[in-house]
């Protein structure tokens, strides 16, 4: 068998230091007396019965040893944290249940002024060495202590009853020679850890542990819970969500800088959309200016040649008519001289008279004849007969005078319409105009207000250089709640007048009530003077139907408790849904608009709809309103082109009833049928004719003159007719040209007034709308035509930058509806454009940059960054219970478990589901660290990692399981023989070994980690090491043989046991103990005592109790 690490004993001299003595005072049920137990260095026996005191003196041990975080108080209840350091000092002991009989009340034995002592006195007696520890307790405002070291023996009697006040007992014991006092656990027990030779804290973590143990189950189970201390995560994890939510407060900056930039980017397109817009208006403007004087000076150009052409043209012209003047003198002429022959002769005379009669008589019947067809023409159009006789003639004109009686009637109905329609018209487009002002008005702001009001306050402050946000509308500041939406229309009605007021403050009263007094203002004003110190205390209306109660205050004015004041005061109308509450109440209002005040007067205005929400003034938004009032504008345009249409159409009946007029006066123009009845004339030119056929026939030379002077009057009718074209040729020509010179004159004056700049600008635009050659004859339509393209283009493109802008500022109030403190400095307006601009850019490319490099920063640097040092962290928890095993394996090692065999504990990662999963998680938080990654991957990676976080947050005991590093491991163990290190048996928990082979396995490995911790190395046999150890109960659930296995390795390794154990088990420990301590209380359980006996004394009262049959009497 191989030499020993650790020193077991081999003598009877007890080595390193061992409890002598344990004193109480005033500590849970043992009371108002100083109570000892004196093992005095040796194995004792702690026993007594259920609720007799047994734990209270233990934790009385852990509280001198273990820190209170640590501590496990009375585990034999269960894990119920009922004791305290608090009900220790007070001294609990039941419960009553109070008078009033619904909860339990605490009994305690102490009052709040009591003091409570624990002190334990260990005795080294290979080097007579003694360590006291000592604590004080006491109640100030929560349970208050401090920490005595001595290395000397100290008794409660002797050092810690005599004094007045805590501060006298401090001052006693400073001034004892050895004696240290501390405020903190820490620093108390690192000064008595060194004194004790313990390696670190984690041998009191272990002694904390050994109490614990109740009763040995499986292997995993003991080694995590009694071997391994549990590792604590929730600081780091603390710590990581610390950083994570810095993360998302920076990851909310980035998102609200991105939702900010999807609102501001499109309002930019529309904004860039709406400058273009007006930019090619102002150009398309540009151009309707430039447009006569482009024309004119293309006029001015053809008029030039043209006036040339025209002169060169009339001159030869001229000549030609002169010409033909010389050749009809010569006709004439020669017409005299024919004339002269045939007068000289008498039937050449009759024939000239006859000739007369028969030219003037058919000249009366042409006349007749055409007023005849236009007499036709007339009664065709009107219905009636045509030319025939004196009785037709004679009906006509009767049926003319009843049509024109009629027509008189028609032309009076046409004439009424007309003047109705152009009234509707006139009244419409007046309307219209104050409708459209209207909504474009409320397009550039958020108030309900008309915009007569704003016009009308924008007026007095621009004269007074007051901004408009310090002289509110009321109407501006109250709006009706959304859910009381029924009652809107009557409240705007009921608050219409008071809507329509000014708040004026003081500041700006005087100047204010000046200007109103000294100017005209073309309106109605009322305002009110509001204090701006004013102190109001309305009371909120109790009544629940109050109207207060449904309206909303604009929350960041200035105004609200005058506001509220005001309307609790002077508007204390309750809302009725019935006329028997109406009935009932002193000021009341329906939701259909019926109003009483005073109890007696009643009124109801229904001039207008309630619903009209065209109407409406409270609010500070306008979105209904607008499209109330563009529905009405829709309704307007509609009629007004009803109107236009009924104009029309009565012009069109005017023209048609003054035409029939006309006809009827011109038929009634003819009052005679002898007017008409050319027949009368043909007949006698036929006559005529006979007779100066009959006189012709008889003069042969007369017959040839008239032939010779037939054929010089007939030349002379050709040329006079051609002199007479000729003539009119030159007169046109004049005329032309008169016309092209005073046509040359205006372009002329126009050209004058040309702008070089803006027709070098504006012209190629012109030129391109001309596709054909610019002649005179189309010079004017093009310019027509022109001029009416570019209004067309100008209209359409105006109303482009009509929707354009409406969008605009839709999207303008959406931002700032969303973001009110950012752009509290600037309206939904397109005068605002800039600022909206500036915005976008300086979110663009500072704001969102800024943030996003700041969460990716903390994303890469310092979230990920927790999460590998979180990672680490574990994995070094890990590596540290390695390392414990590791120790414990050089411990056991050295430990016989058989004559011929010893333990080693083996490892390997937990197969758990749930520690699987989380290591997994966690990897997949920090996978490729380190490499170039894509930023799809870093969010990918960011989403894992507030999957975590969430987890941790959500998932409390899944938490707690899977960050306690010991359940990232298995435990077993391998039974190994001394002589070749072979393998003997392996035990796990699932390999079916028998309980009492895992109880003694669990020993073994309790045995090896006390020897370890307590520094008992081979060599330091009598040095300063820390030889006492607590036993609870765990002897008392096992078998008796693997309970004696364990006192015997307990006695090799020479340490001192406390055994706590029921009176059924003390037959188990009974050889290894030296002095017993039996505990027992009253029967009320508020009195506990403890007797300390040798075990021959205590052999000798069992025996007594065995005879007598009451233990408890015999030992008192």
């Amino acid at each position: 068998m191989q030499q020993s690490l650790f020193d077991f004993r081999t003598n009877d001299s007890p080595t390193g230091f061992r409890l002598h003595t344990l004193e109480l005072y005033n500590w849970g049920t043992f009371n108002d007396r100083v109570w000892r137990i004196e093992p005095h260095g040796a194995t004792a026996l702690l026993t007594g019965e259920n609720g007799s005191g047994k734990s209270t003196l233990v934790d009385a041990l852990l509280t001198l040893l273990v820190p209170n975080a640590k501590r496990n108080y009375n585990q034999a209840a269960s894990g119920r944290r009922e004791r305290s350091e608090y009900t220790y000092l007070r001294g609990a002991y039941g419960r009553l249940q109070s008078d009033e009989g619904y909860t339990a009340q605490v009994q305690y034995l102490r009052d709040k002024n009591k003091y409570s002592v624990l002190l334990a006195h260990f005795h080294n007696d290979s080097y007579q060495q003694d360590v006291t520890l000592a604590q004080v307790f006491w109640l100030n405002d929560g349970v208050k202590k401090f920490y005595v070291v001595a290395n000397c023996a100290l008794s409660i009697a002797d050092q810690f009853t005599d004094f007045e006040t805590i501060a006298d007992l401090k001052k006693q014991l400073r001034q004892m020679k050895g004696v240290t006092l501390e405020e903190q656990f820490n620093r108390y027990s690192r000064h008595f850890r060194k004194l004790f030779g313990l390696r670190s804290d984690k041998a009191l973590d272990l002694f904390n542990q050994t109490v614990t143990i109740k009763e040995i189950g499986e292997l995993n189970d003991f080694v995590r819970q009694h071997m391994l201390e549990k590792t604590d995560a929730q600081e780091k994890i603390g710590q990581l969500q610390e950083h994570y939510e810095n993360l998302m407060l920076a990851y909310q900056a980035m998102q609200k800088a991105e939702q900010q930039l999807a609102l501001l980017r499109p309002l930019a397109d529309e904004a860039r959309k709406y400058e273009a817009a007006q930019a090619e208006i102002d150009v398309l403007r540009g151009c309707q200016a430039a447009i006569p004087v482009y024309f004119a000076g293309k006029k001015w150009q053809l008029l030039q040649t043209a006036v040339v052409a025209a002169e060169t043209d009339r001159d030869a012209a001229q000549g030609q008519l002169n010409q033909l003047g010389e050749q009809i003198a010569h006709l004439r002429r020669q017409d005299t001289d024919l004339q002269i022959a045939i007068s000289s002769d008498e039937t050449g005379r009759r024939l000239r008279e006859l000739a007369q009669e028969i030219e003037h008589t058919r000249q009366r019947q042409q006349r007749k004849e055409a007023d005849a067809q236009q007499y036709d023409q007339i009664a065709r159009t009107l219905s009636l007969s045509l030319y025939k006789d004196e009785v037709t003639f004679a009906e006509n004109r009767r049926q003319a005078a009843n049509l024109t009686t009629q027509i008189h009637k028609q032309l009076e109905t046409a004439a009424e319409q007309l003047r109705q329609a152009q009234i509707t018209e006139n009244e419409l487009e007046q309307e219209q105009n104050k409708v459209q002002q209207e909504v474009t008005s409320l397009h550039g702001r958020a108030s309900q207000i008309p915009g007569q009001n704003l016009d009308l306050r924008t007026q007095i402050l621009d004269a007074l250089a007051i901004d408009e946000g310090e002289v509110p509308f009321v109407g501006e500041l109250l709006q009706v709640k959304a859910r009381e939406r029924n009652w809107q229309g009557a409240i705007e009605r009921l608050l219409h007048n008071l809507g329509l007021r000014l708040l004026v403050p003081d500041r700006h009263y005087g100047r204010f009530s000046r200007y109103v007094n000294e100017n005209h203002l073309n309106g109605r004003l009322i305002f009110h003077r509001v204090p701006e110190d004013g102190e109001y205390n309305p009371h909120r209306p109790e009544n629940p139907h109050a109207l207060r109660h449904k309206l909303e205050i604009k929350p960041d004015t200035p105004y609200y408790d005058w506001l509220e004041n005001e309307i609790i005061e002077r508007y204390d109308y309750t809302c009725c849904e019935t006329m028997a509450e109406f009935d009932r109440a002193h000021r009341a209002i329906t939701p259909t608009g019926l109003s009483k005040t005073g109890g007696h007067r009643y009124e109801k205005d229904d001039r207008r709809r309630l619903d009209d929400r065209r109407t409406y003034i409270l609010g500070w938004s306008n979105k209904e309103k607008i499209r109330a009032l563009e529905e009405e504008l829709a309704d307007i345009k509609k009629r007004l082109q009803q109107a236009k249409k009924q104009i029309q159409a009565a012009k069109a009946a005017q023209q048609q009833a003054h035409q029939q007029q006309d006809r009827l006066n011109n038929l009634l123009a003819f009052t005679d049928f002898a007017q008409l009845d050319w027949r009368r004339e043909a007949a006698q030119v036929q006559q005529l004719e006979a007779q100066k056929a009959r006189l012709e026939q008889s003069s042969n030379r007369l017959q040839q003159l008239q032939t010779e002077l037939a054929q010089i009057q007939g030349q002379l009718k050709a040329v006079a007719q051609e002199r007479d074209k000729q003539a009119d040729i030159v007169s046109k020509l004049e005329y032309q040209i008169s016309q092209y010179q005073r046509e040359l004159e205006e372009a002329r004056a126009d050209v004058r007034e040309a702008d070089d700049a803006a027709m070098a600008q504006y012209a190629p635009r012109i030129k391109a709308q001309v596709t054909v050659p610019i002649t005179l004859k189309n010079v004017d339509r093009l310019w027509r035509d022109v001029i009416t393209h570019f209004q067309v283009a100008s209209d359409s493109e105006q109303r482009r930058a009509n929707t354009f802008m409406g969008r605009l500022l839709k999207l303008m109030q959406e931002y700032k509806d969303a973001y009110p403190a950012e752009t509290a400095d600037f309206d939904a307006a397109v005068e605002s454009i800039p600022e909206f601009n500036r915005e976008l850019a300086r979110i663009e490319h500072d704001d969102l940059p800024q943030y996003t490099a700041r969460f990716r920063r903390m994303r890469d640097e310092k979230v990920i960054e927790a999460i590998a040092l979180f990672q680490a962290d574990l994995h070094k928890y890990v590596e540290e219970i390695q390392e414990n095993i590791a120790n414990l394996n050089q411990s056991l090692h050295t430990i016989d478990y058989t004559p011929d065999t010893y333990i080693q504990l083996l490892t390997e990662n937990s197969r758990d589901a749930e520690i699987r999963e989380f290591r997994q998680m966690l990897k997949d938080c920090l996978v490729d660290v380190g490499r170039q990654r894509t930023e799809e991957a870093y969010e990918a990676g960011f989403a894992k990692v507030r999957d975590l976080i969430t987890r941790f947050k959500e998932e409390t005991r899944w938490t707690t399981k899977v960050t306690d590093v010991r359940h990232w491991l298995s435990f077993a163990a391998i039974e190994r023989y001394r002589a070749d290190d072979s393998e003997k048996h392996y035990y796990s928990d699932s390999s079916g070994k028998s309980g009492g082979q895992k109880t003694k396995l669990a020993y073994t490995i309790l045995a090896s980690a006390i020897a370890f911790q307590f520094g008992l190395e081979q060599g330091k046999a009598r040095a300063e090491s820390f030889r006492f150890v607590v036993i609870d109960e765990a002897f008392s659930r096992s078998d008796e043989n693997n309970s004696r296995y364990a006192m015997q390795l307990f006695q090799k390794l020479d340490l001192q046991l406390l055994v706590v154990t029921p009176l059924t088990g003390i037959h188990i420990v009974e050889p290894f103990i030296h002095a017993c301590h039996f505990v027992w209380n009253n029967g009320e359980g508020n009195h506990s005592q403890v007797h300390t006996m040798s075990i021959q004394q205590f052999r000798q009262e069992r025996l007594a109790y065995l005879n007598q049959g009451d233990t408890k009497d015999t030992i008192r």
